[in-house]
């Protein structure tokens, strides 16, 4: 019995862990080289999801939006905006800092509007409740539309959860912004062009070629833009805005504050501090300098004085 395979691509920030994960997925199974006419890594492997299916895992250059700056995040936005990309996949898992959620969801937000099949994997959450960070994941789940799995790719954990998820997932139930608030006209008239119900592909159309649009729509479109003078450049800082503020809507109802748990943590980092082999004597030190500093300062003076006192109730305390 052969197995059907997806493609799975893991998107994310730098440094949010979308290596490790990667590394958690495949194992040995990996493949390391160059996309095609460029120096970007290009990093694939093999996993498997079930009896039934196994999965091409992709790892996609770090990117902090589909809108690129650079060589390394252009990749990353031409694999998933065109759609007749040979590395186009079915899944899309965005990998998560727990501890910078708002970050990420950027990214997370675009895929969805894009209409893609996309999971949230929240790794680190261990990193964000040591800070006080409370993220309530059915709530985030509810509010994206899109499965959330919690994960820790260091420690290899939830890796099962997130297999069943890309075996599960659907396509997003909702927007998280649509575009066509902003600009009506240019999104419906650019709709029918493209032959799509896609706002948000319709709206990157404008500033990217890189939405499978023929030559003879990519004219229509630019004479479109030039109709509406619709500068591209202006429509993704004011949708980026907007954008943010859904994002921020949708983290004040699921994240909290353990203010205890802040308060624990404030103070053990002051105990590991004063308590370190090496750092905890120079403090002392420091501490002792500064005392001896203050008292000497001016042995007359109305400071000094009081040092003495207090010294002298501290000594007859002990």
């Amino acid at each position: 019995m052969s197995k059907q395979e997806l493609k799975v691509a893991l998107a994310g920030n730098p440094n949010s862990g979308k290596s490790t994960l990667f590394n958690a997925l495949t194992g040995l199974n990996q493949q390391v080289g160059n996309y095609p006419g460029i120096t970007v890594d290009k990093k694939t492997g093999s996993c498997k999801l079930s009896v039934l299916f196994k999965a091409k895992i992709i790892d996609l250059p770090g990117t902090y939006s589909l809108y690129p700056k650079s060589l390394d995040e252009k990749v990353t936005h031409q694999i998933l905006c065109k759609n007749n990309h040979k590395e186009y996949p079915d899944v899309t898992v965005v990998v998560a800092d727990s501890s910078n959620l708002r970050k990420s969801l950027l990214l997370l937000s675009q895929i969805i509007d894009l209409k893609m099949k996309v999971i949230l994997a929240l790794n680190m959450l261990d990193v964000s409740r040591d800070l006080g960070i409370v993220i309530d994941t059915d709530v985030l789940s509810d509010e994206l539309g899109v499965p959330v799995v919690s994960i820790n790719a260091r420690k290899q954990k939830g890796i099962d959860k997130l297999k069943l998820a890309i075996l599960e997932t659907q396509l997003p139930k909702r927007n998280i912004f649509d575009v066509s608030v902003l600009f009506p006209e240019i999104i419906e008239e650019g709709n029918i062009i493209r032959g799509t119900e896609n706002n948000y592909a319709t709206f990157l159309s404008f500033s990217s070629k890189d939405i499978n649009n023929s030559k003879k729509i990519e004219l229509e479109l630019k004479e479109l833009s030039d109709k509406y003078s619709f500068n591209p450049a202006r429509a993704l800082a004011k949708e980026t805005v907007r954008r943010y503020k859904s994002i921020d809507s949708i983290l004040s109802k699921c994240i909290g504050e353990n203010k205890a748990l802040i308060k624990r943590n404030f103070t053990k980092r002051i105990d590991d501090l004063l308590l370190h082999p090496v750092l905890g004597y120079l403090f002392f030190l420091v501490v002792l300098l500064l005392f001896f500093k203050l008292y000497f300062l001016g042995h007359s003076s109305l400071w000094s004085g009081l040092m003495e006192d207090w010294l002298i109730f501290q000594i007859g305390y002990l």
